[in-house]
């Protein structure tokens, strides 16, 4: 019993330690600027990127940074009844019968928007990003 609740403790230690990221200053200010209303926050660091994933109106969102605090890119989940006709019109049209799925607007400061989903066909599962005027669709390898 003793080794399964000093198991437990360490476990808790790591994970603990884990999500405690030095997230620079300058991303935090632009953060609590921009999202005043956000609920349920959780900062990562990956890859040298610093993710805040949140909720905001209702709505389940991340927002991306540099070492340097610099916004990279905000995600937000939308429906496919959010999504605008002319996307969902290109992504049918290039891939007939796929199924989307788990679908983000994905804006980028000074590049606009873009959309990023799930496409499924039976046992075939990948992921695309389409161009805010739905010109381009690029699939996104592993």
């Amino acid at each position: 019993m003793k080794s399964i609740i000093f198991s437990c403790a360490i476990i808790l230690a790591i994970s603990s330690t884990v999500h405690a990221c030095p997230v620079p200053e300058k991303a935090k200010i632009h953060f609590k600027t921009n999202h005043p209303g956000a609920q349920k926050v959780h900062w990562s660091k990956d890859d040298g990127e610093f993710e805040v994933e949140f909720k905001e109106s209702g709505k389940n969102m991340s927002c991306s940074y540099d070492k340097g605090g610099m916004l990279l890119e905000t995600e937000t989940e939308i429906t496919i009844q959010e999504l605008p006709a002319h996307i969902k019109e290109a992504v049918n049209k290039a891939y007939p019968n796929y199924n989307i799925e788990d679908i983000e607007e994905v804006s980028i400061p000074n590049a606009g928007i873009q959309y990023e989903m799930e496409l499924e066909l039976g046992k075939i599962e990948f992921e695309v990003l389409v161009s805010g005027d739905g010109t381009s669709i690029t699939k996104k390898s592993d």
